[in-house]
Order: structure tokens, then C-alpha cells, then sequence
């Protein structure tokens, strides 16, 4: 079987491309002098005029109809770019919704996530902390939980959180400002994308539905961990083709360092996990949107290809960039850091592997 993009989605790719790259001064620029992330105006643009905060909801909910490899390919050119805007966490939520079953309320978000108008993120414990617990009450749904490391806490109106009702776990929507919920500002390594610790005390909560199907849930939870391996490929190749071009520029003994045989392998070997990644991600995107392979194994395989392959992108390029890349203004470091940081979002490799691992008989699953 050969995977490829088809006329349209490189079209989309290339649209995307030019857009990040336009936001890109504004955004580096307020991160390198401490600004808030994620201009307003950006987002507007993003999802009002471009619609790409829906592009992978069906159109009877309010989205542009495409498919998750069509958001894949948006998201790569996001992590190309560094963008800070919300679009992995929200644009992810609103997929996950989808995959978790239907609902009067779920449709209800839809809507407002696709165009743009209310920012999710999706608050999933994972194996990262403790479970959070659902309680119903005469008022309705509590919930009680601490979850760590929750991207997009500056923006976020919608908080998707998966909690475990008896013996069922389901989805729930947290409103920002409800009572209960306190938000802790985490200290992130990567600047351009803050993360949060949410506390739940017995904060308010509304099911996404009345009913979620377990099959459903493994694979809205394999949605958020396949797009962030397509932004972390985008990543890869930004630092690849930064490190390129230094290569090509930076002169010692009278000649372009790119020349030298040390150089070329390093750039070589970048180049092969570049390439790599990207198809892996986009095989990953491809594969949960078509049911072809197990959820759960897909999602494990596609974030440790390619956030291994994204580390070892980015610390290649700081060897090639020497000094100025570790420097506050050079934006080399921040794409290390963005690597780095996507390697323990959501999941981590050594978690999945272990999982993966112990579902084939390999060891125990943690």
C-alpha cells in the first residue's frame, strides 16, 4: 500500500504553511519578552476565516467535514512554525467528542468548538495522575481529581475530562470559572505552550453524553496522542531545515560547515528521521480515522516513533548550531524544548511501550 497526500490536502498543506509562517514573528516575539502566548487576533483568523479549528468535524455539526488527516496535515505545519495557538488542544478536543459517542450536549460543544468560538482542551488523567472521580448528586455531575500537565490554560473556555463514574469512565465538560476547579499555572520547560494543573473539588460538570461506549473512549484518547505526533513531525522538520540552512551560511576555515563530512552525516541521519516521523504521523492519522489498526497499539507505536525521532531531530540541530542556539533570541532552543515537552504530553513513550509491551506478553502492563 503506498500512503500520499492527495491534490487537495497539499494545497491545504501549503495554505496552512503560509499562514503559521505569517504568525510566526508575532508569536516568537512574545514569547522571547515574556508576553502572553496565542494572540486573539491569530485565532480569529485561524478558525473564523480559515476554519481550521473544525476542519475535522462533520459538516451536520457545525465543521468543515474533513478528516483527521487533513487536520494532520494543519498541525504539521503548526509544529513547522512553533504556533502557540490552541489549535492541537482544541481542535483535538472536538474530534475526541466525536469519537466518544453522541449527544445532545456533545453536539452542543461541537458546535461552538468548530467555529471557533469556545477553545477546549482535553483534561484526560491518562496514567500521568490519579483518576478523577465522578460523583452524581441532586445538583448534578462532581468531580474530584488533580490532572497535571493540561495544555492551553490561558485560552481554554472547555475542559474535556475524562473521569470514572462507578465503574464506567466518561466524558464531562468543565467550564472555566465553575465552581470547584482551580487552575495552577505549571513551570513548563517549552514557553510556547503554557501548561496547567486543573483541581477538581467537587467542581461542577455536565456529560458529554448519556451514554459513552468504552470502544469509543480508547479511541478518542489514541485522537489527541496521533496530532500531537503530527505537530511534533512538523517540529522535526522546522529544526531540520533551520539547522540546513546554518549549515549552509555559518563559514569556518574558508568554507561552509555543511561541507565537512561530520556535518553532512549528522544532517543525513536528521534527515531520515524527518522524513520518517512525517509518514508515521501521518500513517497514524490516517489509520484511526479508517479503523485499520487497534487504537491503543496505533496511538502507543506513532508518539514513540516520532517523539523520539523529533528529540533526536532537535538536539542534532543545536550541535550544528553551536552557541546561537542556546541563546535567549535564536529560536533554536525553543524547538528542543517543544520536542522535549510533547514527548510527556498526554503520555510517554516509556509508559506506551510498557503498555504495548505488556499486551503482546512482552512484560506487565503498568
Amino acid at each position: 500500500m503506498r500512503f500520499d497526500l492527495s491534490d487537495e490536502q497539499r494545497d491545504l498543506a501549503q495554505h496552512a504553511r503560509q499562514f503559521f509562517e505569517r504568525a510566526r514573528a508575532s508569536d516568537l516575539e512574545a514569547v522571547l519578552e515574556g508576553k502572553p502566548v496565542a494572540d486573539p487576533r491569530v485565532w480569529a483568523q485561524l478558525a473564523g476565516e480559515l476554519g481550521l479549528a473544525g476542519i475535522a468535524v462533520a459538516e451536520a455539526d457545525g465543521g468543515a467535514g474533513g478528516s483527521l488527516v487533513d487536520l494532520a496535515v494543519v498541525l504539521e505545519a503548526a509544529g513547522y512554525d512553533l504556533s502557540t495557538q490552541p489549535l492541537l488542544a482544541s481542535a483535538g478536543c472536538a474530534v475526541a467528542v466525536l469519537q466518544a459517542g453522541r449527544g445532545d450536549q456533545a453536539q452542543a460543544w461541537l458546535a461552538g468548538l468548530a467555529a471557533g468560538e469556545v477553545i477546549g482542551t482535553w483534561a484526560d488523567p491518562g496514567g500521568l495522575s490519579e483518576p478523577v472521580r465522578a460523583e452524581e448528586t441532586s445538583d448534578g455531575w462532581r468531580l474530584h481529581g488533580r490532572i497535571m500537565h493540561v495544555p492551553c490554560p490561558d485560552r481554554s473556555d472547555l475542559h474535556l475530562v475524562v473521569a470514572r463514574a462507578g465503574d464506567d469512565e466518561r466524558v464531562f465538560g468543565v467550564h472555566r470559572g465553575a465552581s470547584g476547579v482551580r487552575m495552577e499555572l505549571d513551570l513548563a520547560l517549552d514557553p510556547t505552550r503554557p501548561l496547567t494543573t486543573l483541581t477538581l473539588s467537587g467542581a461542577e460538570a455536565t456529560a458529554a453524553h448519556t451514554r459513552t461506549d468504552r470502544a469509543a473512549l480508547v479511541r478518542a484518547r489514541a485522537v489527541p496522542v496521533v496530532l500531537l505526533a503530527a505537530e511534533v513531525a512538523g517540529v522535526a522538520r522546522g529544526a531540520f531545515e533551520l539547522a540546513l540552512a546554518y549549515a549552509r551560511e555559518r563559514q569556518q576555515f574558508g568554507r561552509p560547515i555543511g561541507s565537512f563530512q561530520a556535518v553532512k552525516h549528522i544532517l543525513a541521519d536528521m534527515f531520515v528521521d524527518v522524513e520518517t516521523a512525517r509518514d508515521v504521523a501521518r500513517y497514524g492519522a490516517w489509520s484511526l480515522a479508517e479503523g485499520v489498526d487497534p487504537p491503543e497499539e496505533l496511538a502507543a507505536m506513532t508518539h514513540a516513533h516520532v517523539s523520539a525521532c523529533a528529540v533526536r531531530v532537535t538536539a542534532s540541530m543545536l550541535q550544528i548550531l553551536g552557541g546561537i542556539g542556546y541563546t535567549w533570541e535564536h529560536p533554536g532552543h525553543l524547538y528542543y524544548k517543544r520536542a522535549l515537552s510533547s514527548a510527556r504530553l498526554f503520555t510517554t513513550v516509556e509508559r506506551e511501550l510498557d503498555r504495548l509491551a505488556g499486551r503482546t506478553g512482552l512484560g506487565e502492563a503498568p
